[in-house]
């Protein structure tokens, strides 16, 4: 193991994960919806920028 190394979900991961809760159908939001669920556990979400030209 590389003594520089941290623990973290590299980029695969994270797609796989989202990509099994997606197809299984989990409520990862509980019953919040996706946006107020984020803004629950992140405030200053809104304050991110966006670069999805379907959002300003």
């Amino acid at each position: 193991m590389n003594e520089t190394s941290t623990n973290t979900i590299t980029g695969l991961t994270r797609r796989n994960i989202f990509d099994y809760l997606t197809m299984e159908k989990v409520a990862w939001a509980g019953r919040f919806d996706e946006p107020d669920f984020v803004i629950r556990i992140w405030p200053n979400a809104n304050d991110l920028p966006s670069y999805d030209t379907r959002f300003t």
